[in-house]
């Protein structure tokens, strides 16, 4: 079917005609354009219109200022940031204000300034090491690092001046310990140092007051605290200077026991309990028992004595007892006279 191709293309020619164009004049005063901000400022000052006129005015010039700041945009260099494209926009003109102050910079740790004094550059390390022994690429830090070190440790050689019960493993592991807890001690110096707050080198930190500067008490708590800083809290401890003697206190409270780790009985108690753990029979207390079953016995004992006295009968009965007396020769006035 044929079809009038004139008639479509003069009416899109008439459609777009009658939109504005992308061309905007400036008015008596030129835009101040700010990319880096996508701001504009127009400063051509509005006329005293009817408020319906000076709405379209409004909105005419919103239109123009939007369209003068994408004409800049658009003519800015176009850069591609993963298979996006986008625009490079310049260094912002127009200072803004902030809701905070700039944060000041972190202040150096106790490394870094030996390390600024001596000129010592830091090269970053790669995240991943090669190892000779496992073959393989393993990585510097992580789960996967200890599993590894695991399975190249598995064999570790055992020094002749070391004593007999010591387990390299187990030195091994507690020197790692050691390491980590000086790591962190270093970092909360580093801290106390950054907040401005005065710790001392080895021992206890000081309580400063404010008038009279260090509390004359520090020594004397150190001493009592480095006396009971000891399994034995002190009892075996050698004593102190008289002056620093009589100022501790003696400790409070008892003392907890615990068990030896070599014990001869070790075996006996384990195997004990295991046998409790297994054992299908019920547990049985033998004192409970005979006492239970001593006390059945009294009950049923009482029972045979009140029925017998009341099949009897007769005789005086007994509140506190509940039972009735007995009649008999030696009953008082009740027997007979021989």
């Amino acid at each position: 079917m044929p079809v009038d191709v004139s008639g479509v293309l003069a009416q899109a020619q008439g459609r777009a005609s009658s939109l504005p164009t992308c061309q905007v004049e400036s008015g008596p005063l030129e835009w101040v354009l700010d990319p880096g901000h996508l701001l504009i400022s127009d400063p051509n000052a509005l006329g005293d219109t009817h408020s319906v006129e000076q709405g379209n005015q409004l909105d005419d010039r919103a239109r123009k200022n939007a369209q003068v700041l994408m004409n800049r945009v658009f003519s800015l260099p176009i850069v591609r940031v993963e298979e996006v494209t986008c625009v490079a926009l310049p260094a912002p003109v127009t200072p803004l204000p902030r809701e905070k102050p700039i944060p000041k910079p972190k202040p150096l740790t106790k490394w870094e300034k030996f390390a600024q004094e001596k000129g010592i550059v830091q090269k970053k390390k790669t995240p991943m090491v090669w190892d000779d022994v496992v073959k393989d690429w393993i990585p510097r830090f992580g789960y996967k690092k200890a599993v590894a070190e695991q399975t190249k440790n598995w064999m570790m050689p055992y020094k002749g001046n070391a004593p007999d019960d010591e387990d390299p493993f187990e030195k091994a592991i507690e020197s790692k310990r050691e390491r980590v807890a000086k790591n962190e001690l270093q970092r909360l110096r580093n801290v106390a140092r950054n907040k401005k707050v005065k710790i001392p080198k080895v021992g206890v930190t000081p309580m400063v007051e404010k008038q009279t500067g260090k509390n004359p008490n520090d020594l004397k708590k150190a001493a009592e605290l480095a006396k009971k800083s000891t399994a034995s809290l002190g009892k075996f401890q050698p004593n102190l200077p008289g002056s620093l003697e009589k100022n501790i206190k003696p400790s409070q409270g008892k003392k907890r026991k615990f068990d030896p780790l070599v014990s001869a009985t070790e075996k006996d108690k384990n195997m004990k309990i295991l046998q409790q753990i297994t054992s299908k029979a019920p547990k049985l207390d033998l004192k409970k028992a005979v006492g239970r079953e001593m006390f059945h016995q009294d009950q049923e004992r009482e029972t045979s004595k009140r029925q017998t006295a009341g099949k009897k009968g007769k005789g005086r009965f007994n509140k506190k007892s509940g039972e009735r007396a007995k009649k008999g020769k030696a009953s008082g006035r009740g027997g007979k006279r021989r």
